[in-house]
């Protein structure tokens, strides 16, 4: 099939903002492969986005650096094989399941902080007072970083992931340019800081050498800004879904309070139907045939996690949330890239969502004007999550 045959979707056309439901279905209109108006490429469906990422002699990773604006690869994400393993290896024990339940008691305590300053005040605003202030706080204890830089972080991560200037006069790019070099900066001292004065904390312990193995400056700073930007956005992101399906089904809330085991497979499924990085991307190595589409060395290739998690070959009635589907969902991509954070957001998720709800067991969503989702951006995220509820008797 010739290239000139090939569908072309519209970035801007899709409704992602009105109905991501149906705008997962505009980009699957298209087939398995498709062009988009920016002149890249799209795949699909759950075979063609599973091949894509489970080739990486194929289809490299390695875009990731530019697309996150960081002067050096991120580790292990913008890192391909053979060198990836290295990397990954060193990670995986410190991102296990094991090892994460370990500091659940700490992630408890700093949730029942942050809901403590508004849970007598009768309301909240989900995203600035709960969705991004812990998993910052997570990502700075972990790190053995002051919590008073929390609001530092979260500006620069938003600067970088798209937020608006604070300057007039300039440009997103410009913008984002500029919270990447100050995020640059502040992990570089950090760094420097614990080669001098290693205390018992992660950001230490990757300093540590490892047998023959010891990480450079360099790839101790694109570990720390890869773990800044994917710890902070995406969970916070996800959050802000999470809350506001929960604060317009009451009755999915009175479930989850009254069995508590049912909140994993609820996230899950919101993981799936709300996946807030709806596209990870690759670069063509070589020419690469696919989808009777033959996508050219060089080329870039949005690949569709949304459209996959929302795939009706793969999921049964996939617009339904449904606790007890069994199908593995895309949220969190797959192959040897896959999100080495999943363990820790589905543990700060989950504590967010019981510690919520053992103070807060009723709310709604405020009578204010109705959040917006910013599109097309990389990370889907409502711009606020506002809840009123009655403060518990004291």
């Amino acid at each position: 099939m010739e290239a000139a045959t090939c569908p072309v979707l519209d970035l801007a056309a899709a409704p992602v903002q009105q109905d991501r439901v149906k705008a997962w279905e505009y980009f699957r209109s298209g087939g398995d492969v498709s062009r988009l108006s920016n002149g890249d490429w799209c795949v699909t469906g759950v075979e063609t986005v599973r091949y894509v990422m489970t080739h990486p002699e194929l289809f490299s990773n390695s875009i990731l650096n530019e697309l996150e604006h960081c002067p050096v690869d991120l580790i292990p994400e913008g890192v391909d094989p053979p060198h990836h393993r290295r990397f990954r290896s060193r990670l995986n024990p410190p991102f296990a399941p094991q090892a994460l339940d370990g500091m659940m008691d700490e992630f408890r305590r700093q949730a029942q902080e942050l809901i403590g300053r508004f849970v007598q005040r009768g309301n909240c605003e989900i995203m600035e007072e709960l969705a991004r202030p812990f998993p910052a706080t997570i990502f700075l204890t972990m790190m053995g970083l002051p919590a008073s830089d929390t609001d530092l972080l979260i500006g620069m991560v938003r600067g970088i992931n798209g937020g608006e200037p604070l300057t007039s006069g300039m440009s997103q790019k410009e913008y984002a340019r500029e919270c990447s070099e100050a995020l640059t900066a502040y992990l570089r001292e950090a760094i420097a800081q614990r080669r001098e004065r290693p205390v018992d904390d992660l950001l230490s312990s990757i300093i540590a050498p490892m047998g023959d193995d010891q990480w450079t400056d360099d790839e101790l700073l694109g570990f720390g800004y890869q773990f800044t930007l994917a710890g902070l956005d995406t969970v916070a992101s996800t959050t802000g879904f999470v809350f506001r399906y929960l604060a317009q089904h009451p009755e999915t809330r009175r479930d989850i309070i009254q069995d508590p085991s049912l909140i994993p497979p609820l996230i899950e499924e919101l993981l799936r139907i709300e996946n807030v990085v709806p596209f990870n991307h690759r670069r063509t190595v070589v020419d690469v045939e696919l989808g009777g589409q033959i996508i050219p060395s060089g080329s870039t290739v949005w690949v569709s996690l949304a459209t996959a998690n929302m795939d009706p070959e793969h999921f049964s009635n996939p617009e339904q949330i449904d606790p007890n589907r069994e199908a593995g969902h895309f949220a969190f991509g797959t192959g040897i890239h896959r999100c080495i954070g999943s363990h820790l957001a589905r543990r700060e998720l989950r504590v967010l969502v019981e510690e919520f709800h053992k103070q807060i067991p009723d709310y709604e969503l405020a009578s204010t004007p109705e959040a917006e989702i910013e599109w097309p951006a990389f990370i889907l995220a409502w711009d606020a999550v506002p809840l009123v509820f009655s403060p518990p008797a004291q």
